[in-house]
């Protein structure tokens, strides 16, 4: 009786090669013993590696940097925790390493949400060192001042106080840094923020800095409330917008040679060669 001969089943290997880049596109990763037949993996597999594609002792993937760089695009924010459900097919250490060159080569940034740390874009805009600097001054003389509120029965802060310390704040996001730190080019709306945030504040100053019995605001002690969150010279420059626009009066000092050389320093300069030293606010101006 003749032997039969075994039959091999047609594969069709096109069918097969699709399905899987189709999974690893999907999901990112996928593992090896899910590729059937085994005569047909290896050579597909060989295929891909040479394609870019990565291989381990039991997956197949995508390359873990394309990977993650594609989950940051967009504006997504990623918990660290979470790289993982984001980035398929990687160990833990395999994933701490990808975060590492991404952040060092410019494609990521480790922020703080609350208590967790996160992974942005580079498109995502963050503070800068000064930024993140002169909002921690600025808001720790705010809660100081507001725990020896809280602590000392009818010891009250003025809202004009609250105000000019929070909107000195908001300020800081208006500083230089803003532009080397988001590739966006921000639309008019956006770029004007920033300086109404400033505008606030530098007003917010003059109402705290009020002489009851004058009505006016000594020009020093305004830019000092600013400090640090808007520099001297950007609060000279906002003193002078303010008055333009008509929401200041900005007057000179009515004595002679009372003012030192720091405070007449920050000072807008005045008609005649004198130093405006005094602020009043007006109402009805263009804000």
């Amino acid at each position: 009786m003749a032997q039969r001969k075994k039959v091999v089943p047609v594969v069709d290997e096109a069918a097969i090669e699709s399905t899987l880049r189709d999974a690893l596109e999907r999901e990112g990763a996928v593992k090896l013993n899910r590729v059937k037949p085994i005569r047909v993996r290896a050579a597909l597999v060989k295929k891909l590696v040479q394609e870019g594609f990565e291989v381990t002792k039991s997956v197949i993937r995508r390359p873990l940097q394309m990977q993650l760089r594609e989950a940051l695009k967009h504006g997504a924010l990623i918990p660290i925790k979470s790289l993982g459900s984001h980035v398929r097919g990687a160990t833990a250490g395999e994933l701490k390493r990808e975060m590492e060159i991404a952040v060092r080569e410019g494609a990521a940034r480790v922020v703080l949400r609350d208590t967790a740390e996160v992974l942005a874009g580079p498109e995502i805009r963050v503070l800068s060192e000064t930024e993140v600097e002169s909002l921690r001054m600025r808001v720790a003389g705010l809660r100081k001042a507001l725990e020896k509120v809280t602590r000392k029965r009818g010891l009250n802060l003025l809202a004009a106080d609250a105000n000019a310390a929070l909107s000195a704040a908001l300020a800081v996001m208006g500083t230089p840094a803003q532009a080397k730190q988001g590739t966006r080019a921000p639309s008019t709306s956006e770029s004007n923020a920033p300086h109404d945030h400033a505008m606030r504040a530098l007003l917010d100053a003059v109402d705290s800095a009020r002489d009851v019995r004058t009505g006016l605001s000594f020009v020093p002690a305004v830019v000092g409330r600013l400090a640090p969150a808007i520099s001297t010279s950007m609060a000279v420059k906002l003193l002078v917008a303010a008055a333009e626009r008509e929401l200041l009066e900005l007057r000179p000092e009515g004595g002679i040679g009372r003012l030192s050389e720091a405070e007449l320093s920050v000072c807008p300069p005045g008609p005649h060669d004198t130093r405006l030293s005094w602020a009043r606010r007006l109402t009805g101006g263009a804000t």
